[in-house]
């Protein structure tokens, strides 16, 4: 899920694209990753025209990037340490999940590109969650991220990454994006206006959303590809508002399976998927007008 350019900067950027073939990358809670254990992830790593890797670890985060990147490795290191924290915290009720992320930071577009197997438009994306649980950081967009900025991607990467042991290919995408985008903000004192912006804009002009956002409105040719993402958070947090935390994680299991809307709704928000939307619509325009 790419994230797009909102206003004159960018936010955060995200999009999963394909497997690092071969990597295995993680390890247990708690290990900190050695040089030995670094070696071994890397090694798949490996090509002729890729320079050494190399990592620094926490309890939490491994990352491994090149010689020249360790500054903005270390940007990483600490906001993914704390991320990782933040989604164990949301998602203790979920299911197992390991509280560990492992971070990959090439040091160019052609080496991420070759990483992700990606020949599309890469300009507005700050990072890449895999199918295979791992984060692939874009360093020329990621490293203009203000402090937020970057933690707010790292904690919506990492709930991707604690979220796909549940997630299939029925999960609607409102409902991946807008779980990722709650927990990011979960803690966030900055305004919902600021939050959606480009969503409070059309909402004063007298414009509201029609429907939940589809999988083609989180497309980065989609002019209002910033506005999908924004619907899909406040609809995770309406959910949240109505039934709880513990109502959401339910409703992403249940939709993951292969749940009817309908069905998950009444039983976990007693509503039909038609009251959602109407329900959720009044609650974005109460807090975006």
């Amino acid at each position: 899920m790419r994230r797009p350019l909102l206003g004159s900067r960018v936010r955060w950027g995200l999009m999963v694209l394909a497997v690092l073939s071969g990597l295995s990358l993680s390890f247990p809670a708690g290990q900190v990753a050695g040089p030995q254990q670094a070696r071994v992830v890397t090694e798949d790593l490996r090509r002729p025209e890729v320079p050494p890797w190399i990592h620094r670890a926490t309890r939490q985060v491994l990352v491994l990037g090149h010689a020249g990147s360790e500054s903005l490795m270390e940007k990483i290191l600490w906001p993914a340490s704390d991320a990782v924290l933040a989604v164990g915290d949301f998602w203790s009720t979920a299911g197992a999940w390991q509280q560990h992320a492992t971070i990959v930071v090439p040091s160019t577009e052609d080496e991420l590109r070759a990483l992700l197997a990606e020949d599309g438009e890469l300009g507005r994306t700050a990072a890449v969650t895999d199918p295979e649980g791992r984060v692939v950081i874009n360093p020329e967009v990621f490293g203009t991220l203000s402090p937020r900025g970057r933690q707010v991607v790292l904690t919506h990467e990492i709930t991707h990454v604690a979220a796909r042991q549940l997630t299939s290919v029925v999960t609607p995408f409102w409902l991946g994006e807008g779980l990722a985008d709650y927990v990011a903000y979960r803690r966030s004192a900055v305004r919902d206006r600021s939050i959606a912006k480009e969503l409070a804009d059309e909402v004063r002009a007298g414009r509201l959303p029609a429907q939940l956002p589809a999988r083609r409105d989180f497309r980065a040719e989609n002019p209002r590809q910033a506005q999908a993402y924004q619907e899909a958070w406040l609809a995770a947090r309406f959910i949240v508002e109505r039934a709880g935390e513990d109502a959401l994680i339910r409703v992403y299991r249940k939709m993951s399976a292969g749940t009817d809307i309908n069905v998950v709704f009444r039983a976990e928000l007693g509503l039909t998927e038609q009251g959602f939307v109407a329900h959720w619509r009044e609650y974005v325009e109460g807090h975006l007008r």
